[in-house]
């Protein structure tokens, strides 16, 4: 009889310590989205901050002023064939200035998550 409670109490335990690594692993793939679409963000931020702000020059369109651009269904390098969708705008922000905005967006767990990134550029990658 004892060593049935026994077996019992330590079925119970290993259960607990199952549904421990279960939850353990669907965070690490939780946090692992985030920090994707966190450079995802953080490239297209790049890449628009690297751009020469010419306010006379009409063919540099991504850094004018009102423009916005969408990457949809793209994967952690931004190569088509993922869950991400980033989308990015750019306003006035002051005299030869522009405030960039990056969204990336996806859905986890169900849920619809957002990173959100933003910084104030002058083009050329003068910040």
């Amino acid at each position: 009889m004892e060593v049935l409670i026994a077996m019992v109490v330590a079925a119970i335990g290993f259960l607990g310590l199952a549904m421990m690594q279960v939850t353990a692993i669907q965070a690490n793939s939780h946090a692992s989205k985030y920090t994707q679409a966190s450079i995802l963000a953080q490239e297209r931020i790049e890449e628009l901050n690297s751009e020469y702000l010419d306010p006379d020059d009409s063919t540099n369109n991504d850094l004018k002023i009102g423009s916005t651009g969408t990457d949809t269904d793209i994967d952690e390098t931004g190569a088509p064939g993922g869950v991400f969708t980033r989308t990015w705008t750019v306003s006035d922000h002051g005299d030869f200035t522009r405030a960039v905005t990056v969204v990336v967006t996806w859905n986890g767990l169900g849920l619809n998550r957002t990173v959100r990134l933003s910084t104030i550029t002058m083009g050329r990658g003068d910040q």
